[in-house]
């Protein structure tokens, strides 16, 4: 940068005044500009001085320099009247882009601007971007993933510009690069690591309720996470836990924080149980049923049967009192109900929309209860 003259560097400069001593009148100034190309200068304003060394070796008045900081001796008739430093700062470009996690995918969104633009014209950067060469580009893994994506504003160089990348995949490292030839070249403006927790266990107790009263309860008792995940997160894993009504999506209780939760309470119902880390992946969350411990419970008279305990396509069941009246459910191990029948016209139960594994089947007719666990083959 050419300095015509001090009076031309007092109009463009950021001025940062410096104690002055009295029997000489000059102050000290830096003029703080964009990196790379356009560097920046301190300039001695004033009178009361006639020679002026700096810590590069540089004599004169104005030091124009890339950032860094800088020594300089002033001196007034060959007397040294004033020594200190000053530091050119590298003022580029600005971010506030803020990683969210949602369970579509992890979403970087902000501003991104160039400082002290659009104030005064003695604090503007010197160089003022094209917005025509503009861009920024999203790498994953070093590699580009969102190419040129340009920030799309006529003057990129005085307005904030949104970044908005939704539905980035989990398991990468992010970086957000800024590439501005015209004055900065290209400027890495953030790097976030995105975890992968899409196996993150959430190891639960269930309690049922008893007689359809509010006594079934969750808790949580550890969060483990799959370390044969990409960028999997560290143990203990911390975090939010919330509780629904599947049903109607009201909260249960206030949030928990933590790695581990409890609530109590609960009425028969689904509920969904989300889990937040505090680690950046994304949420997870669970379907969990509370069933009727009545209807669940041991075996109070011996008049309905279910055979065969291992079946391939279907059981049997009988009752004394006919189909008609019974209900049936079919529960895994986790307490959902998977199947449930009521008005049977026969005791034949197909199994064919299951998985294999184990279950139990619980049945009652009045006062005639039922559970017995069976194996879908």
């Amino acid at each position: 940068m050419e300095h015509a003259s001090v009076q031309h560097l007092i109009g463009l400069c950021t001025v940062l005044i410096s104690p002055t001593i009295a029997q000489a009148q000059f102050e000290v100034h830096t003029h703080h500009e964009f990196p790379g190309a356009c560097g920046g200068s301190i300039a001695v304003l004033g009178s009361g001085f006639d020679h002026v060394v700096w810590s590069t070796g540089a004599e004169g008045d104005v030091l124009a320099a890339p950032p860094g900081i800088y020594g300089f001796t002033i001196y007034d008739d060959g007397v040294l009247v004033m020594e200190g430093e000053r530091e050119i700062e590298s003022h580029g470009w600005e971010v506030e882009i803020t990683p969210v996690a949602s369970p579509d995918g992890l979403q970087l969104s902000g501003p991104v601007s160039v400082p002290y633009c659009g104030t005064q014209i003695f604090n503007a950067p010197c160089c003022h971007p094209d917005p025509a060469q503009t861009t920024i580009s999203l790498l994953q893994d070093g590699a580009p993933y969102v190419a040129d994506w340009c920030l799309g504003c006529a003057d990129v160089q005085c307005a904030y510009n949104l970044v908005m990348l939704t539905g980035l995949p989990y398991g990468h490292v992010y970086t957000v690069l800024v590439t501005d030839p015209v004055c900065a070249g290209v400027s890495e403006v953030m790097q976030v690591t995105a975890h992968s927790c899409s196996n993150l266990e959430l190891v639960t107790t269930v309690e049922d309720a008893l007689d359809g009263e509010d006594s079934g309860s969750i808790v949580v008792t550890e969060v483990i996470p799959d370390l044969s995940e990409p960028f999997p997160i560290s143990a203990p894993v911390n975090g939010a836990f919330i509780l629904f009504n599947n049903l109607t999506g009201e909260t249960i209780g206030s949030e928990q924080m933590g790695n581990t939760a409890s609530w109590s309470g609960l009425a028969v119902g689904e509920y969904m149980l989300v889990f937040s880390p505090d680690q950046l992946c994304q949420p997870v969350n669970r379907v969990i049923t509370i069933t009727d411990g009545a209807l669940v419970g041991a075996r109070t008279a011996s008049g309905i049967n279910v055979f065969p305990l291992v079946a391939d396509d279907h059981i049997m069941l009988t009752a004394p009192s006919g189909m008609s009246s019974v209900v049936i459910s079919i529960v895994d191990l986790n307490g959902r109900v998977v199947r449930s029948f009521s008005n049977l016209s026969s005791g034949r139960i197909s199994l064919t929309s299951l998985a294999a594994g184990s279950y139990i089947v619980c049945a009652q007719q009045g006062a005639d209860k039922l559970r017995v666990p069976i194996i879908k083959r």
